[in-house]
Formats: C-alpha cells, structure tokens, sequence
C-alpha cells in the first residue's frame, strides 16, 4: 500500500485550500514554536461519470483524445437526458470525512495528521465490497513527522510506515520573512500593483507565462515536461507534453482554476470556489498584514476537481472529485 501525502505549503497551491481562525484548535500539540498552524475539516464525494456534459465538460470534448475516439466509446450526454443505468461500482457517489491539521515549525520541520471521521453508516463502498477490508488493515489516521509518514488503523495500530524525505521548508519560511521585512504591512493601491508585479517577474523567471492580464484576471501557463505516460491511463505511442494553467485574480489573492493538459487535451481540472472574508469558519489570521498579502489564502469553501480517465476498453470517462470545507482555517505567526 503506498502512503499518500500532501505537503501544502507552496506559496499558490496553499492558497487554494486555507484560511484560519485563532478560536479554532489543531489537535497536534507540539513543543516547538508554530510559523504556520492550519486545520480543516472537509466532506468529500467521489464519483465517476461516464456521460460528458456539452456544456459543463466542453473543453475535455475539444481535446484530440477524445475527438479521435472510435465511435460508440464516448457517451455524449443529451439535453433531456437523465443518465443511463449505472454499470461500474465506481460511479457511485462514495462520501468521506476527514480532518486535517499541519503545523509548520520556525525551524522549517513539521507535523501532519490526516484523519478519516466518516461514520460506519457512511462507508458503503466497504460494506458493498465484494472484499471488504478488515478493519485492523484499514488506514484512519496518516500522520508525517520527522521524514516517516505512518499508517493508524481505528485501534491506534501501525499498519504501515514509510520514508517520505526531508520535508523541512526553512527555506520558504526564509523566504516569506525576507518578504515581510521588504514589505510595507500598507494596503495602499501602489504597494499592491508593486507586489503584483514582483510577483509576476518570479514567476516568469521560473518558467511561467503570462496568458493574459486584465483588471479582473491574471492566467499564467506552466510547461510541465515529457512524459512516457498519460494521466488518463490512456496507452501512448509517444511522449506526452504536460502543461499546467492557473487562472487567478488580478490581486494575485486568489486561485480560481488550475487545469493541465496533455498536448491540447484537457485532463485535468480544478476550480475554486471562496467563502466572503465575514465567514468565520473561514478567517485567516495573521500578525502582519503583508503575510495576508503573500498567500493567496481568501477562504476556499469548495473545491472542484475532474480527471479524464479511460478504461480497460478505451471508453473514456471523468473522475469526480468535490470537497466542501466545514472549517478551513490557517493561524500565520511570522512577524516583521
């Protein structure tokens, strides 16, 4: 079984999960003094779909994949159509729970514990299993720390532990301090287009490029690289070019869509959707308001994801991935 983990630290990507409350207590207890605190809890349903939407799937139906599919593999679905009988497991709608909670040390090191909460009553895909895991083999707990992430079944026990590598982000706390130091806490418009502008020369120098830019909206694009594999499970003859697209807010405080593509197939795709700043399940919290400005961290309430994917016939169709934040929030201690 291999372990999954996230790290979500990078300056755009943890933008588009966090925001923070000081009321609201992480269950990790370290000794250490906390740079970063985040908690989450989130609902999540999973689901394939086997039948595209004109409308909602338009751009993964312009991409070559699926334009040069045999005829018959790809189901289109009509405007009075109600979806066809359900003949995969998958295309069950499977609901989880789980917590989330991260604290990233001055030091740069950090803790994490990822806790499955969904109810007995809930794990249907279980029950309907025709091999049912047992439950002393059933993972409800990661928690990484110190380079190990390690498996908990529901009774505290070990299932599994494995190296994940040196995780310390010393540098980006370095980084996000240097920051601080160089930035007025003033929101005045000038200081905002200065660091909207900065920010964009970085991206530039690492790689990315700018789309387009107007009053509403910055999109910058990301070259990947080469592949000898698709996402989509898809067999390839050749390489596969990997692109990346991030469509933000002309701030640069939001993250509204991240989407990647395969040559001119869309495979991937991920839209934001954000609470108002009054939410308090979803209030960031900081000692300094350049911190705010640096981490596009304006409460995300709903997260959005679909994955083309093909299966063992070729027939094409989209994994679905919703996640809805009971709570998202991020506590930022660095100080100037």
């Amino acid at each position: 079984m291999k372990i999954r983990y996230e790290i979500l630290f990078s300056f755009v990507i943890l933008s588009s999960f966090y925001s923070c409350n000081k009321e609201e207590k992480s269950s990790v207890q370290p000794s250490k003094e906390v740079a970063i605190d985040i908690f989450q809890e989130k609902e999540k349903v999973r689901f394939a779909n086997p039948n595209f939407d004109p409308q909602e799937d338009a751009e993964f139906l312009q991409g070559d994949m699926l334009k040069t599919l045999p005829s018959g593999l790809l189901r289109v679905k009509a405007s009075d159509d109600e979806g066809d009988t359900i003949k995969f497991a998958d295309e069950v709608p499977v609901e989880t729970n789980e917590t989330y909670a991260q604290q990233v040390y001055t030091d740069g090191t950090m803790k994490i514990v990822n806790t499955n909460t969904t109810s007995p009553e809930m794990e249907f895909g279980n029950q309907l299993s025709v091999n049912p895991i047992p439950a002393e083999e059933k993972a409800v707990k990661t928690v990484i720390e110190n380079g190990v992430a390690t498996l908990y079944n529901a009774n505290g026990g070990v299932i599994q532990s494995e190296s994940v590598g040196d995780l310390n982000v010393k540098p980006l706390l370095d980084s996000a301090q240097a920051a601080i130091n160089d930035q007025s806490a003033s929101s005045q418009p000038q200081n905002a287009r200065s660091r909207v502008k900065s920010m964009i020369q970085k991206a530039q120098v690492s790689g990315m490029k700018v789309i387009s830019a107007d009053d509403q909206y910055i999109v910058l694009e990301k070259q990947i690289g080469s592949f000898n594999e698709s996402m989509t499970g898809m067999k390839v003859k050749s390489n596969v070019e990997r692109k990346a697209v991030i469509k933000m807010s002309s701030d640069m405080t939001k993250v509204f869509s991240q989407n990647i593509y395969e040559g001119n197939q869309l495979v991937y795709s991920l839209e934001n959707e954000y609470s108002t700043p009054s939410d308090p399940r979803r209030a960031c919290v900081s000692s300094n308001n350049a911190v705010k400005q640096l981490l596009p961290s304006a409460g995300v309430k709903c997260v959005k994801q679909k994955t083309l994917m093909f299966r063992s016939n070729g027939s094409p169709y989209i994994q679905n991935l919703v996640e809805t934040y009971k709570t998202n929030k991020i506590s930022i201690n660095l100080k100037k």
